[in-house]
């Protein structure tokens, strides 16, 4: 079956799939005979989880790296690579048909995985086959039934815990870490940022036999631009950062970062002092405060992420950007709304393919409620154009989804 067959059919299966906890995923990886025989390391939180598995990945690419991240922005590829680079055509013809088939079989017997499920044991197999010499793997949403805590993890890692997800996840910053506390695995050890649901990671690790360390170490200085951050941290040892990734935030992800990367030598991997200071040296993640010409491009979509957004706005720009923003409906756009009114007071929206997407109109009122006054602007297309003749000079901000983040950087002429 071709590349573009296997990822339309694990598209298709979101009609009838059905999670059951992790059972399904469970079953996939035993049909599948995938038993990792290398390192695994597992990130999950609300915010900064993607960036430290980019992070981790960056630094490790010299032991061979497998890394498995969602969303992608821009083709499905993305979410799977091998030493930084994405999977081929051929290694989701080859691996996705094999997946499909066992998907099948167990459609048969009355179990339906879901697309997620499938994009997991997807990445899983194509690691095994391609005798990657570690696993990075980030988990899609919460922790403790994601797909990806199917697969037994040696080290884990956890970032930033805010408010998102609630109607799956919980109302509560206590719920949500719960929830995400449930990548941790017995005498197995987790770094965690030290923030939010600090209390109940503690209780969380105490309670199954794991050994969290939280915090993972201390900022001793930092220095920020427009492009990147400086920092010198002290987590085993001192080190003194360049990172290529715009926002302070960034600091908080390589003080976990850092701290699983000493911690991975336990493992057997001997990431050395140096290796760890280039890795982040030399990291990119696309659509994470990402500039291009007058644009700068951000896949913030919820209020912790939109906040951080603001505070970088208000350091670096010296105006008030114009928004081009999309979001998901099942979103708190209220709060994203209150939050996007600090420091922006022109938006255009759009409308995305998602079946998930608020539709331009609807978000465009719930912005003009904030004091934002916002036009509907149809398409991607049409709302960028119409966005930049707004902003006459200024910025333009893309921000609200990581769909809209991809979907500009593809009109933008930008590689994945």
């Amino acid at each position: 079956m071709e590349a573009r067959a296997v990822i339309e059919k694990i598209h298709a299966s979101r009609e009838n799939g059905v999670k059951r906890g992790l059972e399904n995923t469970a079953r996939l990886m035993k049909a599948l005979n995938i038993h990792p025989s290398v390192p695994v390391i597992h990130v999950a939180g609300t915010n900064g989880k993607g960036s430290t598995c980019a992070m981790l990945e960056s630094a490790l690419r010299p032991y061979r790296t497998g890394l498995f991240t969602s969303p992608f922005l821009q083709q499905y590829a993305e979410r799977i690579r091998i030493d930084g680079r994405t999977a081929t055509d051929e290694m989701i013809s080859s691996c996705g048909s094999e997946v499909l088939r066992c998907a099948e079989a167990l459609n048969r017997e009355g179990v339906y995985p879901t697309p997620f499920e499938l994009g997991t044991a997807l990445a899983a197999l194509i690691f095994q086959r391609e005798q990657v010499g570690v696993w990075i793997l980030e988990t899609g949403m919460g922790g403790r039934n994601d797909p990806t805590t199917a697969i037994p993890a040696d080290l884990s890692g956890i970032t930033s815990i805010g408010l998102d997800h609630r109607q799956y996840l919980g109302d509560t910053i206590e719920d949500i870490a719960r929830e995400k506390a449930g990548i941790m695995c017995r005498q197995k050890t987790c770094v965690a940022a030290d923030g939010p649901g600090r209390n109940i990671l503690e209780s969380e690790a105490e309670r199954i036999g794991a050994h969290l360390i939280c915090p993972p170490g201390t900022v001793l200085s930092v220095q920020a631009d427009p492009y990147g951050v400086q920092a010198e941290i002290a987590c085993g040892e001192k080190y003194q950062l360049s990172i290529p990734l715009p926002g302070l935030h960034q600091v908080s992800n390589a003080l976990v970062a850092v701290r699983l990367l000493e911690e991975v030598r336990t493992l057997g991997i001997p990431v050395s002092r140096e290796e760890i200071i280039r890795g982040l040296s030399s990291v990119r993640w696309p659509g994470r405060l990402e500039w291009h010409g007058n644009l700068l491009i951000d896949g913030a979509h919820n209020p912790p992420a939109v906040h951080a957004l603001g505070r970088y706005v208000h350091e670096f720009l010296k105006c008030r950007p114009v928004l081009l923003t999309s979001v998901m409906a099942d979103k708190d756009t209220q709060a994203l709304a209150e939050e996007f009114s600090a420091f922006v007071s022109d938006a255009v929206t759009v409308n995305l393919p998602e079946v998930r997407a608020m539709k331009d109109t609807a978000w465009a009122d719930t912005l003009q409620q904030h004091r934002i006054h916002a036009k509907a602007g149809g398409s991607v297309q049409d709302g960028l154009d119409m966005a930049l003749r707004l902003a006459d000079g200024r910025p333009v901000l893309v921000a609200g989804s990581f769909y809209l983040a991809g979907a500009v950087r593809s009109a933008a002429g930008l590689e994945p």
